[in-house]
């Protein structure tokens, strides 16, 4: 009895497209062995199906081009067809097709009943993700070192086949432990990159496995795919991290064993550089009250997610990523207002979306402070952060879509905003080829130990200046903002 109930158990789900029970997710859905090895061979050999009914079947089963159709609807991935007879523009050229010329679809129509349906299968399969993400990211089960050797370069990010989102059920649904108190003494002597941060890797590895999930990612090229994913990371991350922290009734950001952020960096080295505990309050703090507030359900969460990949006015991004992205936004935001008005009503639903809006901007903006804050530590204050992150990790993580130098600021000859307090040991040699000579007068007065810094000391011998003008300088206060 216990066997066949067992038995039972692993076949809860249905797949999405003939409603038979299913296990697995294939091509990026939630399908049967029967559609997916359909699918496979429709796509592999693109099969131009004819229907009889004008794509008017009710019986998928007996026609099968609106079988065919009703899988690229509801999002299974074409591109995830390895085939040596077709290229990938060949086969999007194919599913193009198909899309634009559904005829009568039994699957997608005016009838507000169908349009109903497909919006249940997309919020489903969000949810699906989001419980395969929660799992691993929850799981004592460490990731495989497999993925973050991959990540040093985009290219090799994109061209994995394998995603570790479809590695859920092999990490173990025990929690992660907490951290050994060994941990917490290297934090405290050599900052909190002395070893890699393992849940904000994971994190920022999420971007993309998350990303390769949604079926208009594979449709961008690779230029597109690393200006949209290098804009986004940051605001992600506040996301992610910030909605998990609440549903932990944290409210500052932690990690998924409870640990606070604030705390390690509160009890490194960090605390005496006012720069980097400025930004900490901004971000480590500051960022999870408002999610604390709102309350966000999983619905909402996994619908705003999509609306930040959908992000269509990323630097860098090509015309036709744009309008394809316009396209996503419009879906999602649609799908949230429709969520939102079901559960609040029609005119508090309009205000929580409204609102939910706001709060995409937010991220961004906390986002931006965050990468400001990485950027700091990896360039001033910590030169173990370069040696820990993976390359790509780091890249997204720091720069951004945003050259150093205009992270720092601008303000006419002057290419530095920097804290009153802070002992810089600068890791930019070209920075100060930047400045006039009485802005680098300025900001040694700020700082005690520049003067003493090799690259001071060159540049002060370039413009002949004599070693104890900087004590009279004006005292002048740099902020980073």
């Amino acid at each position: 009895m216990n066997q066949n109930s067992g038995k039972k158990r692993l076949y809860l789900s249905k797949c999405v497209v003939c409603n038979w029970p299913c296990q697995h997710f294939n091509y990026g859905v939630k399908t049967c062995e029967s559609c997916k090895h359909f699918f496979r061979r429709s796509i592999s050999l693109m099969k131009e199906y004819n229907c009889k009914n004008g794509g008017a079947c009710k019986d998928l089963a007996s026609c099968k081009r609106c079988r065919l159709y009703k899988c690229l609807m509801v999002g299974m991935n074409a591109q995830g067809v390895g085939t040596s007879k077709f290229n990938d523009e060949q086969i999007m050229a194919f599913v193009e097709q198909m899309k634009e010329h559904p005829g009568n679809s039994a699957v997608l129509n005016s009838s507000p009943v169908q349009k109903e349906l497909i919006n249940l299968i997309v919020m489903k399969n969000l949810l699906q993700i989001e419980e395969k993400v929660r799992r691993i990211r929850y799981s004592e089960t460490p990731i495989p070192e497999f993925f973050y050797t991959q990540c040093d370069t985009f290219e090799s990010i994109f061209s994995r086949k394998l995603n570790l989102i479809e590695l859920a059920n092999k990490f173990s649904t025990k929690p992660v432990q907490a951290i050994p108190v060994i941990y917490l003494e290297k934090w405290r002597q050599f900052g909190p990159f002395c070893v890699r941060p393992s849940p904000k890797v994971m994190d920022l590895l999420f971007v993309f496995e998350i990303g390769k999930t949604f079926q208009f990612f594979d449709q961008l090229d690779n230029n597109d795919k690393i200006a949209l994913c290098s804009n986004i990371a940051m605001p992600l991350y506040i996301l992610c991290t910030s909605f998990y922290s609440a549903q932990q009734n944290c409210d500052v950001l932690c990690s998924p064993n409870g640990l606070m952020l604030i705390q390690i960096v509160a009890n490194s080295f960090y605390k005496k550089d006012s720069v980097v505990m400025g930004l900490c309050d901004k971000v480590l703090c500051k960022s999870v009250p408002p999610f604390v507030r709102f309350k966000l359900s999983n619905e909402e969460f996994v619908l705003i997610r999509a609306i930040i990949y959908s992000h269509m006015v990323s630097p860098g991004l090509s015309d036709r990523a744009q309008k394809l992205l316009y396209c996503e936004a419009e879906k999602y935001a649609a799908l949230l207002m429709r969520v939102v008005q079901t559960k609040y009503g029609h005119a508090a639903g309009a205000l929580r979306y409204v609102e939910l809006m706001g709060l995409i901007e937010c991220l961004f903006n906390m986002g931006a402070k965050y990468r400001q804050m990485l950027t700091y530590v990896s360039n001033v204050l910590d030169p173990n952060f370069d040696k820990v992150f993976p390359p790509v990790l780091a890249k997204i993580s720091t720069k951004g879509p945003v050259e150093s130098h205009e992270l720092l600021g601008q303000c006419s000859n002057v290419v530095c905003l920097l804290a009153s307090s802070v002992d810089l040991v600068y890791r930019l040699p070209c920075l100060f080829g930047q400045l006039e000579p009485c802005f680098v007068l300025h900001i040694a007065a700020q700082c005690p130990t520049l003067p003493h810094f090799r690259h001071f000391e060159s540049f002060r011998e370039t413009v002949d200046l004599p070693q104890s003008s900087y004590s009279k300088s004006p005292n002048y206060r740099f902020t980073l903002n």
